[in-house]
């Protein structure tokens, strides 16, 4: 008979890679790893695993889950209820029960909920990942960002920031425009700013190469039960790992490495010049 996680477990497992004055944390989920162990019914397992996370970290703590909807790109469409994330059920079911606000950038936003949600809804994104940006004021605040169910190679969005901040040359600024509706009612229009990569040429990304730079820092906090894949590192530490990592090889994140510099050397300049109007941006 299988030994079932029980509550206590998941909070001596967040006892370990969380420190009580920690406020801020940002929480990137995945939960197949472990839904086996999970001591509730299927139908209820994003129930039981939000309510126990909102119970550990307390009203006191403010509380992120991504909810990126890459479909915008394609769509030109976002829902602040009805566009579902590509973060995993816990997030789908926070908004599907209006448990946490939703921010407004149409790629990458994020579910929050505590006392400074109202500061986070209003920061005005420049770009995805930069300094003025979601990102960015996570990075001023040193939030703690924690792996729960996923290991860093598909946990850990906020590495993307590294990609901007050392301006990796496969990628580049491009606008992506679109309306916003709630619940399918249009209120308004939105905009996102993003480094992205080119869909001549793209990338083959190679997530696992830039894991070992992380627990370099020797800063990851890792749970010690077995059955819980679950890890936790300050956001400086990934930007560090990040900048270590890119001032390495610019070019490290990519297998088809050849292909894409070819990209940058000869296509890369008339890609930007020749993007429509309302995709340009002022950033290249």
């Amino acid at each position: 008979m299988i030994k079932k996680l029980k509550k206590k477990d998941f909070f001596n497992a967040f006892d370990e890679v969380h420190n009580k004055e920690e406020k801020i944390i940002v929480i990137q989920s995945g939960i197949l790893s472990f839904a086996e162990y999970l001591e509730c019914e299927i139908s209820q397992i994003q129930k039981y695993l939000i309510d126990i996370i909102f119970e550990y970290f307390g009203k006191h703590t403010t509380i992120l889950f991504p909810s990126f909807t890459a479909s915008f790109a394609r769509t030109k469409k976002y829902d602040l209820f009805l566009s579902k994330p590509d973060t995993g059920i816990l997030p789908t079911y926070c908004i599907k029960k209006k448990l946490m606000k939703r921010t407004r950038q149409p790629l990458t936003s994020f579910l929050v909920s505590g006392p400074l949600e109202n500061e986070i809804l209003e920061i005005k994104c420049k770009t995805s990942w930069g300094d003025e940006s979601i990102y960015g004021w996570l990075q001023k605040k040193n939030a703690l960002w924690i792996a729960l169910g996923v290991n860093w190679s598909k946990g850990c969005a906020f590495f993307h920031r590294s990609e901007e901040f050392m301006k990796v040359p496969y990628r580049y600024f491009k606008s992506y425009k679109g309306d916003m509706f709630n619940n399918g009612k249009k209120i308004g229009v939105c905009e996102e700013t993003k480094f992205s990569y080119s869909l001549n040429v793209k990338p083959i990304f190679d997530l696992y190469t830039w894991i070992d730079w992380l627990y370099d820092t020797k800063q990851v906090r890792k749970s010690f039960n077995k059955k819980l894949i679950l890890e936790s590192v300050k956001v400086n530490s990934i930007l560090e790992a990040g900048k270590n990592f890119f001032s390495y090889d610019p070019y490290g994140f990519i297998k088809n490495k050849l292909e894409v510099k070819n990209w940058v050397k000869n296509d890369k300049l008339n890609e930007i010049k020749n993007l429509p109007k309302n995709e340009q941006t002022n950033l290249n």
